[in-house]
């Protein structure tokens, strides 16, 4: 059986890796894959640290559950907002941004109230919102925006819309959004742009924001999405109750420096938000949201993706990786070096988003090992495993063949060993002497002859014998082989007749060739009944470029079961085994094996009970040497 070679286990194993790393980056790239990116990505910004104090430059003045139980369900009314930014302004914070809509007039108490209110804190920012627009057909979408006499007494205007991705977790924020001509940028940015002193319009180019000293990493292309740093745990913010506050329970100075937001954080008021640090199910509130999203850029905190290019790389170094280790690694070695490859691919995802806040694709960099480690590991496996039978069929090849010579060797060497101490023990006459000296000798060729057999069929098989081709002109063959095997077709009274047609030559090995002839022959007598005939054929075939040598016996036959392994080392049909004759099952094989070597064959043409014919076929001559010289 013949093995694979490191060459052809290469040739299989790295088109199978590449096309491993191409499936990998596929999958990490479809739907599926970037839902599972995200979800690593959301695990990691629960695992890390919190960051020391850098929230307490934001501030929450919350609607809540207590607020409401006290004035009432929302709407609340706009006096009490307008009280709480008066006394939220005493302690002169920087800028405040207020997560509640005032679209339309209210009682005139009130919206008097809230106008006084806007007119002592100019630092502040109003909420807008795109809203479906079921008058227009054409545009699917109109803002909300404050009152015009609102509008005007307030720093800035900006919208308030989270951006949940299909999974309904806001991982980003769009800071710009536009319907009707018009368009308004993310409320956190406008705060950042108060909180910032920033005179004049917000800069921006293909790739960047800038707003004072921030650049802000938000591409057109991409509808100047920000993904939301957010700090870890709840309560990352100073926070306090509205009720609190327009109480006179908060001293003002609470707020002092501070970016305030204002808004709604009670249960069911339907503006909660999942997002990647949601503990426990529970959503978070949309001015929460938007006050991670301040706190992002004011710290200039940014979560950027991984460029899609070092991303690619990465995923086929990792499976180059895995690739290499596979094919020069094994046992612990093999082990240890995965291992420390797993952890790198594992923790380096995790390290880049807390040291660098880089968002790499965690899951597809799992892939990228898991992938090529399993497909490449299921690879080597089967390569061992067929290595394994591979070289345990050999050995029970081996030992099979061994016990068959053994058991033939054992006829031969005891008539040899009987002799001999017959000779040297015992005295015997002139006559016994030689009679025990020529069986010795006979018995001795026997033995001889079997080795050399035996070896012959492994060195063929193995391609260790060099031909040596030549014309050989099988007349000669016939008549050479024919009278070598006189003798013993004599003793069992076979006649043996030869026919030649025209001159027929064969290119190839002489002595192989007549060894062949030899082992068909012989076969032919051996199975055959006595005083039959052995009819031996050489002839041309011009017309496929080919020289035939046919044998024919009058014999047995062999069974059609059979026919099909009489080529086969050891194998002795059960005609032969019956017969009596003695033999290795090696012959035909070796006829075989001599016929492949050439570019021949030999076939088998047999009736049971009326004989058998073998026709060994050989490259002519005249075909071959042309052949030869055209190369």
């Amino acid at each position: 059986m013949r093995t694979e070679g490191p060459l052809t286990r290469l040739a299989l194993f790295l088109p199978i890796m590449a096309a491993t790393a191409a499936a990998v980056w596929l999958i990490g790239g479809s739907a599926y894959g970037v839902q599972m990116n995200a979800y690593v990505s959301d695990l990691f910004s629960r695992l890390r640290e919190r960051p020391a104090d850098s929230t307490q430059q934001i501030a929450l003045v919350a609607i809540d559950d207590a607020t409401l139980a006290r004035f009432g369900n929302l709407p609340l009314d706009r006096r009490l907002v307008a009280m709480a930014l008066l006394q939220v302004f005493r302690g002169r914070p920087a800028v405040v941004a207020i997560d509640i809509w005032f679209p339309e007039a209210s009682n005139p108490e009130s919206d008097q109230a809230l106008t006084v209110a806007l007119q002592a804190c100019p630092q502040t920012v109003l909420a807008s919102a795109l809203v479906p627009d079921d008058r227009a057909a054409q545009e699917p979408a109109r803002w909300l925006e404050p009152l015009p006499d609102f509008g005007k007494l307030a720093g800035s205007i900006g919208h308030v819309h989270a951006d949940p991705d299909v999974d309904g977790v806001t991982r980003q924020v769009l800071l710009a959004k536009s319907a009707g001509g018009r368009r308004h940028w993310a409320l956190s940015l406008e705060a950042l742009r108060l909180y910032t002193r920033h005179e004049g319009p917000i800069l921006e180019d293909e790739q960047t924001l800038v707003v004072g000293t921030h650049i802000i990493p938000a591409a057109k292309n991409n509808q100047r999405a920000l993904l939301v740093n957010f700090p870890v745990g709840e309560g990352a913010f100073v926070r306090h109750s509205l009720l609190e506050v327009v109480d006179g329970r908060v001293l003002p100075e609470q707020f002092t420096g501070r970016a305030v937001f204002i808004g709604t954080t009670a249960q069911g008021a339907g503006d909660s938000w999942f997002t990647p640090v949601s503990s426990q199910g529970r959503p978070m509130p949309g001015v929460e949201i938007h006050a991670n999203l301040l706190h992002t850029m004011m710290n200039d905190s940014f979560l950027r993706p991984l460029r899609e290019s070092s991303a690619l790389a990465a995923v086929a170094l990792t499976a180059a990786c895995v690739a290499v280790l596979l094919l020069s690694l094994r046992g612990a070695w093999l082990a240890v070096a995965l291992a420390l490859v797993a952890a790198a691919v594992h923790g380096a995802p995790f390290l880049l988003f807390v040291k660098r806040q880089v968002v790499a694709p965690a899951f597809s960099f799992s892939l990228a090992f898991w992938g090529p480690a399993l497909v490449g590991g299921v690879f080597q496996y089967l390569t061992v495993w067929r290595r394994y039978v591979a070289a345990d069929a050999t050995s029970r090849r081996l030992r099979g063949r061994m016990e068959m010579v053994s058991h033939e060797m054992r006829s031969p060497l005891t008539a040899i060993q009987g002799s001999g101490e017959v000779i040297s023990r015992y005295p015997v006459d002139e006559a016994r002497r030689k009679q025990l000296g020529d069986m010795i000798s006979r018995e001795s060729q026997r033995l001889a002859g079997m080795v050399e057999r035996f070896l012959d069929v492994e060195r063929l098989e193995a391609g260790e014998l060099q031909l040596r081709r030549a014309p050989v002109p099988l007349r000669g063959v016939v008549e050479r082989t024919l009278e070598r095997l006189q003798p013993l077709a004599a003793r069992k009274e076979i006649v043996m007749e030869a026919t030649i047609n025209g001159q027929p030559q064969a290119l190839g090995d002489s002595e192989l060739i007549e060894f062949a002839l030899y082992n068909l022959v012989s076969n032919a007598i051996k199975y055959s009944p006595e005083g039959s005939k052995v009819e031996v054929l050489a002839r041309p075939n011009t017309l496929l470029g080919l020289a035939f040598l046919e044998v024919t016996d009058q014999g047995t036959g062999i069974a059609t079961e059979d026919q099909a392994r009489v080529f086969e080392r050891f194998y002795r049909a059960e005609g032969a085994r019956q017969s009596g004759q003695s033999g290795l099952g090696l012959g035909l094989s070796i006829v075989r094996e001599i016929a492949r070597h050439h570019g021949g064959s030999v076939m088998l043409d047999s009736v049971p009970g009326r004989g058998s014919k073998f026709s060994l076929s050989l490259p002519a001559a005249e075909a071959g040497a042309s052949a030869t010289a055209g190369h």
